[in-house]
């Protein structure tokens, strides 16, 4: 029997500390979670095709054997929810190694991230969308940019000789009865980019830097994209694992996406909780009398109601406070050490609803509360 191949009657006992250690026991763990991760899935992947990439992927790099069961699990399921394969060789996503130095002793975890090539899948799902298109401007292609009312975007590639080093990086985003428009950053915008977000010495920035800098001009030509939910729910994922202090090596993460029990049996009671009292009954009205003339027009059929919003994810609505306390900490030149040291000075403040500094438990409330903390905090200063 292959390594790599689990039969029926193989069970691993699942740990949320213990490592996968081997090809063998990742496929077991996945086959356990068959049910859950095909019900994640959209229809164009299957689970066995993910679980065979999954494999491969934790292959290709060796320490991801490390990594605890619990994390792999998580992550395979965020890239099942996107429909994005952590395949690493297409730059649709990739499996990440993070060290967790908020539990003792610290231990290993596996992250998925998605690629420029799969935010670029995810917004080609709006119907809007025609045309993605980032390219690479080297130093001895012919660039000409003229921005106004008559806006100029020329790019013309040197192919008689060697083009030189990168110098620039742009995305141009088509829309359906739209003008295209290209979003550039000079390389310059893009280290510094990376500086503020990564001070790892190995990983995606330091092994693909073009592919990373591909992905960051992407991420900036979205803002032309109308809402779509897919590209929000990675962005906003990719966002929060800011707030992972224990991912020292990349802040372009996608974190855990799957809502806790708690989170589901909180949402479910605010929903019955709001429920509106039903109240007396109106008393009918009294028919008209009927009257002589020619029969009135039927009336219009009533338009269906639209049908009641879902209640929003826990899980997404906290991405979303954490995507706006990166951009407030960006803005004050917080890093991840002195998010830390805010993290401990509120908890021992008592400021808000916290029991200890772990925040992957705290609620939507907590984060809200931290995050209005943060924001008084940073206009006291301002108005000294």
């Amino acid at each position: 029997m292959s390594e790599t191949t689990a039969t029926k009657q193989e069970v691993v006992e699942y740990s949320k500390t213990k490592p996968i250690t081997s090809p063998k026991t990742a496929r077991v763990l996945f086959e356990q979670m068959a049910q859950e991760f095909k019900m994640a899935l959209p229809r164009h992947l299957t689970a066995e095709r993910m679980f065979r990439i999954g494999v491969n992927a934790l292959q290709r790099n060796p320490e991801l054997f490390q990594c605890t069961q619990a994390s792999l699990l998580d992550a395979m399921m965020t890239a099942c929810q996107l429909g994005l394969p952590p395949d690493g060789v297409l730059g649709r996503g990739y499996f990440i190694v993070f060290k967790n130095r908020r539990v003792s002793p610290e231990r290993k975890e596996v992250k998925f991230i998605p690629g420029y090539q799969g935010l670029i899948d995810l917004a080609y799902r709006h119907p809007k969308t025609k045309r993605i298109q980032p390219r690479i401007v080297y130093e001895n292609d012919y660039l000409k940019v003229e921005y106004g009312s008559k806006p100029k975007f020329i790019h013309r590639p040197e192919l008689k000789k060697d083009r030189g080093k990168p110098i620039a990086y742009y995305c141009e985003v088509e829309l359906e009865g739209a003008n295209p428009v290209p979003e550039l950053m000079p390389i310059g915008d893009v280290v510094k980019h990376k500086n503020r977000f990564s001070r790892a010495k190995s990983g995606p920035w330091e092994t693909d830097f073009n592919a990373m800098a591909l992905k960051t001009v992407v991420r900036q030509a979205f803002k032309w994209i109308p809402a779509c939910v897919e590209v929000d729910e990675a962005l906003a994922q990719e966002d929060a694992l800011v707030f992972d202090a224990t991912a020292t090596e990349v802040a372009d993460q996608i974190a855990e996406s799957r809502p806790s029990e708690l989170d589901d049996l909180a949402t479910r009671l605010e929903a019955e909780s709001e429920e509106p009292e039903p109240g007396p009954e109106p008393e009918p009205e009294p028919e008209p009398e009927p009257q002589e003339g020619p029969e009135p027009e039927p009336e219009p059929e009533p338009e269906p109601e639209p049908s009641p919003k879902a209640k929003p994810n826990p899980k997404t609505e906290i991405m979303k406070i954490q995507s706006r306390i990166l951009n407030m900490l960006g803005q004050h030149g917080v890093d991840s050490n002195g998010f830390d040291d805010l993290i401990d000075k509120a908890v021992k403040q008592k400021s808000f609803p916290a029991n200890d500094n772990n925040t992957k438990d705290w609620s939507v409330d907590t984060w809200a509360a931290f995050e209005k903390w943060l924001q008084k905090r940073f206009d006291a200063k301002s108005a000294e």
